[in-house]
């Protein structure tokens, strides 16, 4: 598998998710690290790529999963957020998931209170689920697929969708066009705390900006937070 994680923000958050990580999946960890103007502290083991510049959370991952594979086959990627915590064994347990379902695939995730309900794989504490269950589009909070998959929809698409929506976008292009199912499994947990892409008005902004982009490029489907749409 190679693990993608595209870094906004001090390195802190960064570095608390790759203590999480086995050490012998370490050399697998690529880190897009997308203009942070403070000098960051090194990460022993892993890769990571300076971009420079703050281009977006989509083509973050896009370039980042270029530069740890280049080949279209059954190798499993995983993407996640600076900004997760999980425990050793969901990497794992996510990349044999990809690959026993043949398609998009995302675990459970616990946020704050404040967050959950709004999506059906995010949940608080109080509010927690079980079981496998089909969804129309996956969090790219963390998300797994093979790089097979991830090369058929060209990755994300970031040419529309600079952050916010590129996770739906995705996931709906597979089902429509391709037909590759996407799946969640309540059973395989991870924490999701903060955002890091974007902070205050500018998140607002480029929160408003995908939204409409999303519903321009869908006209035929209704947005409306649960990641269950009718496609």
């Amino acid at each position: 598998m190679k693990i993608v994680i595209p870094e906004f923000g001090h390195r802190s958050m960064t570095k608390d998710l790759v203590d999480c990580i086995p050490d012998d999946l370490l050399p697998d960890v690529y880190i897009g690290n997308d203009g942070y103007l403070e000098p960051q502290e090194p990460i022993d083991k892993v890769n990571i790529i300076n971009w420079g510049d703050n281009v977006g959370f989509a083509r973050n991952v896009n370039r980042t999963a270029s530069e740890a594979y280049r080949s279209d086959n059954d190798e499993v990627l995983i993407i996640i957020n600076n900004d997760v915590i999980l425990e050793p064994e969901v990497l794992e347990q996510l990349a044999d998931f990809a690959t026993e379902t043949g398609g998009i695939v995302g675990p459970g995730i616990i946020v704050p209170i404040q967050y959950s309900l709004k999506h059906a794989q995010l949940m608080s504490i109080d509010n927690m689920k079980a079981g496998i269950h089909r969804i129309t589009a996956a969090s790219g909070a963390c998300m797994a697929m093979t790089y097979r998959i991830w090369y058929a929809l060209e990755g994300f698409d970031s040419t529309t969708f600079r952050a916010y929506f590129e996770d739906d976008d995705l996931c709906i292009r597979a089902q429509r066009d391709y037909g590759i199912p996407v799946t969640v499994n309540l059973d395989i947990k991870v924490c999701h705390e903060v955002g890091q892409t974007y902070v205050g008005t500018e998140q607002f902004n480029t929160i408003m900006e995908s939204k409409k982009a999303f519903h321009k490029k869908y006209p035929d489907i209704k947005w409306d937070y649960t990641g269950e749409y009718e496609i």
